[in-house]
């Protein structure tokens, strides 16, 4: 099959189905987004695993559509075949994916998922963000609650079937714990892992139930530390390990407990354990004050992407002067909005899909997001191959 027909004819032709690259870093909460698109369109995908050069830390729009962040071993995995579909996900793989469509000569479909990688929007065919990222509207940029996952029936299947031992010979109702840790909007400390973990053992307690506790890499050894001496009875305690061959019981933590409760700093983590359909509850990590140039950069997108000034008509001006100029930077990807966590918690919560901790252990059903259905169908549609 001719390599320039484009996606559409090729459909028209029979039962096509387009050539996929995953472009994968090694953030778990990219690939994590970008293989449950590939996971659930189920086209031919081959995965590209890139390591990254000190030139990746450039922005973006410095650095525009080019391999030049990629160390030359995985440069070397990028050529032709060109696939019809690329689906990326982070800030450093969008000058790749950019650079891909440029050598099949326009003939790549690219698929930019997450807040940093796909804005401006204007560069790919679909840029999926959360509408939390407060990012400009755009024909191309379509918005979801929450960042895109590979949790799926079958992957919690396997999960389920790996660990359930170890939840089997404990009391339900069986409720697993998700620690983040800090950010550079949250401080997850001993203080605050302390109290979380006395706070969750009471309502385990009161339940009849028991607690399964599973850390994260961001987690600091004394937050562990101070978890571990608060909950003293839990069934089991998974501290996170950079080594890649340790068991890791996460998947079965999702699939196995009766409910979950997780910690607001990880979006990736309340984007995976909303795929379950269990109870969630939210606990809230204090966050740290912000330094003067965060509230610099945030006075410039007010000024930038506020209303209009009003002439004495009553009509709005057009933007000029100091407005226009930070305007057009939130256009190019150079000045981006903060995350607006806060709506974020607060539309999960009003979805149904999540609550606040309260320390209640709530044992209802929530109904399931479909936004990965949605966004699959969008893919589609670009593609020009029917469901």
């Amino acid at each position: 099959m001719a390599s320039g027909m484009n996606s559409t004819a090729r459909s028209e032709l029979g039962d096509f189905k387009p050539r996929v690259w995953v472009l994968a870093d090694d953030r778990p909460g990219n690939s994590t987004q970008s293989m449950g698109i590939a996971h659930e369109l189920d086209w031919p995908t081959e995965i590209k695993s890139l390591a990254f050069g000190p030139l990746s830390a450039l922005h973006n729009g410095i650095v525009g559509s080019s391999v030049a962040g990629l160390k030359r071993a995985s440069r070397a995995t990028l050529c032709e075949p060109w696939p019809d579909l690329v689906i990326a996900a982070g800030g450093r793989t969008a000058p790749v994916a950019r650079w891909v469509k440029s050598q099949s000569r326009g003939i790549t479909r690219l698929v930019q998922l997450g807040r940093k990688g796909s804005n401006p929007a204007k560069h790919f065919d679909l840029s999926v963000s959360p509408s939390y990222a407060r990012l400009s509207p755009h024909p191309n940029r379509m918005e979801v609650s929450l960042p895109l996952t590979n949790v799926s029936p079958e992957s919690l299947a396997a999960a389920a079937a790996e660990w359930g031992e170890v939840f089997g010979a404990n009391s339900a109702p069986r409720v697993a714990v998700l620690v983040g840790g800090g950010t550079a909007k949250h401080r997850l400390d001993a203080k605050t892992a302390e109290q979380m973990g006395k706070e969750i053992g009471r309502m385990v307690h009161q339940a009849g139930g028991s607690v399964f506790v599973t850390t994260s890499r961001r987690t600091s050894n004394e937050a562990v530390a101070a978890l571990e001496r608060a909950l003293p009875k839990v069934a089991y305690f998974h501290k996170w390990s950079a080594d890649a061959s340790a068991a890791n019981p996460y998947r079965g933590y999702l699939a196995l407990a009766d409910a979950l409760v997780v910690t607001d700093d990880s979006e990736s983590m309340l984007a995976e354990a909303c795929a379950t359909g269990k109870p969630i509850s939210i606990y809230p990590v204090p966050t740290r004050e912000s330094t003067w140039p965060e509230r610099l950069k945030q006075a410039m997108v007010a000024r930038g992407a506020g209303k209009m000034p009003l002439g004495e008509p009553g009509t709005p001006k057009p933007q000029k002067g100091i407005e226009l100029f930070f305007a057009r930077l939130i256009e190019a990807g150079l000045l981006r909005p903060a995350r607006d966590l806060d709506g974020m918690r607060q539309r999960l919560i009003e979805l149904g899909q999540a609550r606040e901790f309260d320390g209640n252990l709530v044992l209802d059903q929530v109904p399931q997001l479909a936004e990965l259905q949605r966004v699959a169908d969008r893919i589609r549609e670009l593609m020009g191959v029917r469901r």
